[in-house]
């Protein structure tokens, strides 16, 4: 799989998320609220997954809010999201569909990919997907491409 971005020198590639970088590749005008936080829609079925995914984002830089939306209309929708999370275990076209959809309502909001096949990361990249984070072992995430 060919390499996208900045993958870091830590071990495998992979280091902490950093949420920020993300919104801020895709657009510099993004900034964080007045109360110093960033907002992540979160497209996922409504589980214990999608709750498990929320908490491991959060977790990775606490001025991260994240909200879970299983309807990606709502998200796109919502005007104070800075940029749209979607599960990667969602089944691949959905995904696709989801990074499309984001894209062609506000070009601008960034997407980002929470895990995923190597295949889906490779099509969502090509698809528009501003950025990939990888699910860790233990609370946290993990940033890679």
């Amino acid at each position: 799989m060919g390499t996208r971005g900045d993958a870091g020198s830590a071990p495998g590639g992979v280091r902490p998320v950093d949420p920020h970088r993300s919104i801020a590749r895709r657009d510099r005008s993004r900034t964080m609220n007045a109360d110093g936080r960033l907002t992540a829609a979160l497209v996922a079925d409504a589980t214990d997954r999608a709750t498990t995914v929320a908490d491991r984002l959060a977790a990775a830089d606490d001025r991260l809010a994240v909200t879970i939306v299983p309807d990606p209309d709502d998200a796109v929708d919502a005007t104070a999201t800075d940029c749209v999370v979607v599960d990667g275990r969602l089944s691949d076209d959905g995904v696709l569909s989801i990074v499309r959809r984001v894209a062609d309502a506000d070009r601008a909001l960034p997407t980002v990919l929470y895990g995923g096949t190597d295949a889906l990361v490779e099509a969502a990249l090509d698809a528009g997907v501003a950025d990939v984070v990888r699910p860790a072992d233990g609370p946290t995430a993990s940033r890679v491409a």
